[in-house]
């Protein structure tokens, strides 16, 4: 499954069904929808949204905030009904003495509340980067306390930020990207896809930066992913609009795509 982060690039909700199409005509096959969009958008433009991707075929997913109210996860999955495959969200963190940690307790109350309110559903719920391994499960127990045995939870990893990861923290910089995956410790459900050159959250097309694309797919494949792979580029993060982006989008869905064409002959 091939996503785009919509919400990067139309930011008028009467436009939303013809960029829908615009997408799907380009190979996206997946719609990825900032939970915030549906705490304010009119029944008017939802239902024509809807009728975008239904026409289209076209699946969803949701990524928001740990720190979401239960109302504004319920809107969110009244608004995509079946077509919702994954509902993702940010981490919290806080900030201390100690350093940066995650706060726990806020995300798993979040967890917890997407899980029960998804109960009977095959919706896949995930927080984005995080447990990255054991070790971060293990430390934050008490606060998960046996929720990623879940079989609907798992992990969303960034690739942009993984690679700024392995550019600067030694613990990660030891590990091939191989590794990266193979140490998470539930199931991988997507991966945002994006480039930057390792230093800071650039968000750019494939191409900008210096993150080894081949690398990842390789990785991957490897790892038998099979989960979505959203394009999220954020054109206002490298000093580019939404118009002078969107070509780059469609090219970088087909060099992601390419690569995993690529790998797989290679393995044949």
């Amino acid at each position: 499954m091939y996503a785009i982060a919509i919400w990067n690039y139309c930011r008028e909700d009467s436009k939303l069904p013809v960029w829908i199409h615009e997408f799907a005509d380009q190979g996206f096959d997946t719609i990825s929808f900032n939970t915030g969009l549906f705490t304010r958008i009119s029944s008017e433009h939802l239902r024509a949204a809807n009728a975008a991707m239904d026409e289209r075929n076209l699946m969803a997913t949701a990524h928001g905030s740990s720190a979401m109210t239960k109302d504004a996860m319920e809107a969110t999955l009244n608004a995509l009904g079946d077509r919702l495959y994954a509902f993702t969200m940010d981490p919290v963190k806080r900030e201390d003495s100690r350093g940066t940690l995650y706060d726990g307790r806020k995300m798993a109350e979040a967890l917890a509340t997407v899980l029960d309110l998804t109960d009977g559903t095959n919706i896949k719920v995930a927080i984005e980067d995080f447990p990255l391994d054991d070790l971060a499960l293990t430390y934050y127990q008490s606060e998960f306390s046996g929720l990623y045995s879940h079989q609907r939870a798992g992990i969303l990893i960034d690739v942009g930020h993984m690679h700024m990861r392995m550019k600067r923290s030694p613990y990660f910089s030891s590990l091939s990207i191989e590794e990266y995956f193979r140490r998470l410790p539930c199931p991988l459900v997507e991966v945002h896809v994006h480039d930057n050159h390792g230093l800071k959250d650039e968000h750019g097309h494939l191409g900008l930066g210096t993150v080894p694309f081949a690398e990842v797919a390789a990785a991957l494949t490897k790892v038998n992913f099979r989960g979505v792979s959203t394009i999220e580029i954020a054109p206002s993060f490298h000093g580019s609009t939404p118009e002078e982006s969107k070509p780059k989008a469609f090219e970088s869905l087909r060099l992601w795509k390419a690569l995993f064409t690529t790998v797989n002959q290679q393995g044949s």
